[in-house]
């Protein structure tokens, strides 16, 4: 989003617009959902570096003991 494009009447009118009836969830919810969001960007960042560390050296590995 270009920020700088961004007036503060369109800030005002959207917080106007947020539901603040709803109370927030509890403590132990966001911290539920935020370790499951983080655990799935590991998953997606952390195993494609793993595979291309690994497989070469499982090559090399059975090179050896072929």
């Amino acid at each position: 989003m270009d920020w700088e494009n961004v007036a503060a009447e369109d800030v005002i009118e959207a917080l106007r617009e947020v539901e603040w009836s709803t109370p927030p969830c509890s403590l132990g919810e966001f911290v539920s959902r935020f370790v499951s969001q983080m655990q799935s960007l590991l998953d997606e960042l952390l195993y494609p570096g793993l595979a291309l560390i690994t497989r070469p050296l499982a090559i090399v590995g059975a090179a050896f003991t072929a």
